[in-house]
């Protein structure tokens, strides 16, 4: 007995659909660009979306490196904590180069410095108790603002 692959009912339903659509001259040509564009545009979206994750991921294991595990270190003097501030930092940059593939290298590190150290300066005062003076609160609120103008108003000339 054979077996049908997979994605047979699937593929099915869109070459049935497909014929439909071809049978009529006029029609067919706008209805495979509509499929094939919003197709690249799903794809499109989650490659983005899929970025933005890992951006996110480096984003968190930079502040846990560097706000928790550098400060345990005491200097790199202690071994496991040292180590593990290595394993920590090289996964973030691990996170940082596969959201480099979609999203442009200066808006992914741009928004990975501004995020860490705007996480590392809460992530101390939570934990540390380290408030920072009114100068250094309107840096990182400038830092912030940064960030969200290279994300949602900056373009790439190519």
């Amino acid at each position: 007995m054979n077996k049908a692959p997979r994605n047979f009912r699937r593929d099915k339903w869109k070459n049935r659909l497909y014929l439909y659509w071809s049978i009529s001259k006029k029609n067919s040509h706008w209805f495979q660009h509509w499929l094939n564009e919003n197709y690249l545009l799903e794809l499109n979206s989650m490659k983005l979306l899929i970025a933005y994750i890992f951006l996110l991921a480096g984003i968190f294991l930079g502040i846990l490196a560097n706000g928790y595990f550098l400060k345990m270190s005491g200097g790199f003097t202690k071994l496991l904590p040292s180590i593990a501030c290595g394993i920590i930092i090289l996964l973030a940059v691990f996170c940082l180069s596969r959201a480099m593939n979609t999203i442009p290298v200066g808006f992914t590190y741009a928004t990975y410095g501004g995020l860490t150290i705007i996480g590392v300066t809460l992530f101390g005062i939570i934990k540390y108790n380290q408030t920072p003076n009114i100068y250094g609160s309107i840096g990182i609120v400038l830092i912030l603002i940064g960030v969200v103008l290279v994300n949602y108003l900056g373009r790439i000339n190519s």
